[in-house]
């Protein structure tokens, strides 16, 4: 067996003299473990299989479509914001429902995402009469 070992070792040396192998490129890396503490017990096998084949929760999907619309929400008011002055009193009681509306639309599916996704992931639902409050006195500034 020493016999063995020592031509193993006297091939991997030649090898190396030749640049043919290095034996640091072959050291074992550390282990990457993901950090998977705030999903539950229960569902972090499931949730591991989707990872790893390439897909992801409904409710991770679901948070990315509501933070891009929170997101967009957000600019199209600002924008409502700067054209308020040239719209008409119909145009502005219109826009002001539509803004409603859509706030109204995003609070529902918050509070549909806060129910399935685990607590650590779930997000701040919208305050509508809040905001559209907010809106409403920063039209008239």
């Amino acid at each position: 067996m020493s016999n063995r070992k020592s031509l193993i070792d006297q091939i991997l040396e030649a090898a190396s003299a030749r640049g043919i192998y290095n034996p640091t490129a072959h050291a074992p890396r550390p282990l990457d473990i993901p950090d998977d503490s705030l999903v539950p017990a229960q569902d972090r096998m499931a949730y591991h299989l989707l990872k790893s084949n390439g897909f992801a929760p409904p409710f991770i999907e679901e948070r990315t479509l509501l933070l891009a619309d929170f997101a967009t929400l957000s600019q199209e008011r600002d924008a409502l914001l700067q054209r308020w002055a040239q719209l008409t009193a119909v145009r502005q009681t219109q826009a002001l429902q539509q803004l409603r509306t859509r706030l109204h639309d995003l609070w529902r599916r918050t509070l549909d995402y806060n129910l399935q996704a685990p607590p650590a992931l779930q997000i701040g639902g919208v305050r509508v009469d809040y905001e559209l409050r907010d809106f409403v006195e920063n039209t008239s500034q």
